[in-house]
């Protein structure tokens, strides 16, 4: 059986992927995402209840309001029981506010009651905020929001919960375990064998690393925007420098440098984006004539170019440009 190429990510991409923990956005995703045995260690263990069995857990739901207005929520989850969970991972503040547990609240409703069915139906639902700080400052390691009736000092029972993690306690309990492994960048330093296992898949296998397109394009874009700004400083001095011969120095220097770092932004960053294959080459060619490019930043600028492309540019870049005849 003929087994597939692997493929070589930048050195950057490693790096990046290496620093991540469960409180990053993206890479939280891809923890959680479809992984539904991690998702009930997630809930077992915030709520101290090991019977929940998530059957259903996704990432980066969007849910709407009646009036069309969106939300993205980091995980939602179904039990066997048809309790509801939605969990936020906030490393801001501002991402945590009482009032967008609120909403969330509200929007799990909406959502889960279907035409014609009655209120009684509603399922019991959970709001949950793992937060980096502690949020609501009582230095607790968990808060339970509830109801409550206060003049017969009981709850209201309507199954609608929201609660808050402190991420800031790692201490010698089950939830502080679980803590320490959301601020872990390397997976042997977890307690938790389903995260660690999880972490390290994503994190130290090729498979893992092909999972995590979302992390691949977040890194192509930081890097086409320091590549134009790079590219278009070089490409600005070299089309200064030729056509001083027929203009003043200091106009050729700003038309150079206005129009390379038009033609470097559109060609680099537009290129991830699929531009035409024109200007593609036309970028090529002029970053291999002005001697600041070589083949490999190519490679990484552009990733769907094929090597015979690069190689078939570097070869037109090095014939002689053809001079105008009076």
């Amino acid at each position: 059986m003929k087994k597939s190429r692997k493929q070589i990510y930048p050195k950057e991409f490693y790096r990046k992927i290496s620093e991540y923990t469960l409180f990053h956005d993206t890479f939280m995703s891809k923890v959680f995402d479809k992984s539904e045995k991690e998702a009930t260690l997630l809930l077992n263990i915030i709520l101290d209840d090991p019977s929940i069995k998530v059957i259903s857990s996704r990432t980066q739901v969007e849910v709407k309001n009646l009036q069309g207005r969106s939300m993205r929520i980091d995980i939602k989850a179904t039990d066997s029981t048809g309790k509801i969970f939605a969990v936020e991972i906030q490393r801001a503040d501002s991402g945590a506010i009482p009032k967008r547990a609120r909403y969330i609240s509200s929007l799990m409703d909406g959502d889960a009651l279907k035409p014609r069915q009655d209120h009684e139906e509603l399922p019991e639902t959970y709001v949950i905020f793992i937060t980096e700080h502690d949020v609501l400052g009582g230095n607790k390691p968990i808060y339970h929001i509830e109801r409550h009736i206060e003049e017969l000092d009981t709850r209201f029972n309507d199954e609608a919960h929201i609660i808050y993690v402190n991420g800031e306690i790692c201490d010698e309990t089950a939830l502080g375990w679980l803590i320490h492994d959301f601020k872990c960048t390397k997976p042997d330093d977890m307690h938790y064998k389903l995260l660690a296992d999880r972490t390290r898949y994503l994190k130290e296998t090729q498979e893992g690393h092909e999972d995590m397109g979302e992390i691949m394009d977040e890194f192509l874009e930081e890097l086409a925007e320091k590549k134009a700004k790079s590219m278009a400083k070089s490409m600005a001095k070299s089309m200064a420098k030729s056509m001083a011969e027929s203009m003043a120095e200091s106009m050729a220097e700003s038309m150079a440098e206005d129009l390379a770092e038009k033609k470097a932004t559109i060609k680099v960053k537009e290129k991830i984006k699929e531009s035409e294959r024109s200007a593609t080459r036309r970028a090529v060619i002029n970053g291999f004539r002005s001697g600041k490019v070589t083949k490999e930043v190519i490679a990484v600028m552009y990733p769907t170019l094929s090597s015979s492309d690069i190689d078939a540019y570097y070869l037109e870049a090095q014939k002689p440009t053809r001079k105008r005849t009076k």
